[in-house]
């Protein structure tokens, strides 16, 4: 995510489809544009202090138990599977090569394709030449997996997902600032295609949305 979709706020990836971070929609522009900084955002102080009041987070809203497993009940076929499987990765990717400056991003590029992957490798850049780390670790959770579709001989599987970065946040390494706004997005709503290209299968076109909690 990287200006992940918890980068709603930020622009990025509300639409990352052929029409198309998130943060996976033609909303997203042709050529990747450098947002702008965001103002820092204070964490909570978990006991009283002299300084002044940081500004709170959302109340704790119920998601759904942190086991990645979709909600239909629907026994999936083996090409729903992995479709579930690919997205699942993507996000764990996204954490940590979002907390590990280093990590090598060849496994991103392998499990993304089309202007997704463009995004997704241009912001994650554009975070590590700033010293921008994440810490802690966004929950995800897939929510639907649709049928197997066929688009110019590719098989496409679209799934549902939903993410909570209330325990993370974007910060400078050197100063250990937060580069998020007051206003970010806590709980995003994803839709996603996931596409079998060449070798395996692969995270295309998202839209993203902010919502007010993941789940019911």
């Amino acid at each position: 995510m990287a200006r992940r979709v918890r980068g709603i706020a930020r622009g990025r990836c509300t639409a990352v489809t052929a029409t198309a971070v998130l943060m996976l929609g033609a909303c997203a522009p042709s050529t990747p544009t450098t947002p702008s900084p965001e103002p820092t955002v204070s964490s909570v102080a978990s006991t009283p202090s002299i300084n002044p009041s940081p500004t709170p987070r959302p109340d704790p809203t119920p998601t759904p138990t942190p086991d990645h497993t979709p909600s239909p009940s629907s026994t999936l076929n083996e090409e729903q599977t992995a479709a579930k499987e690919t997205v699942l990765e993507f996000f764990r990717l996204k954490n940590e090569l979002s907390k590990d400056l280093t990590m090598e991003v060849q496994p991103l590029v392998d499990i993304t394709t089309g202007q997704t992957q463009t995004l997704e490798i241009y912001y994650l850049g554009e975070d590590r030449d700033n010293g921008v780390v994440q810490t802690g670790d966004d929950l995800y959770y897939v929510t639907d997996i649709g049928p197997v579709s066929r688009r110019s001989n590719a098989r496409v599987v679209a799934v549902d997902a939903c993410t909570d970065s209330r325990d993370t946040d974007l910060i400078v390494q050197e100063t250990g600032k937060s580069i998020l706004g007051s206003d970010r997005a806590y709980f995003v709503e994803w839709h996603i295609e996931v596409l079998h290209e060449g070798d395996g299968w692969k995270v295309g076109d998202i839209t993203s949305g902010r919502v007010v909690r993941c789940g019911p």
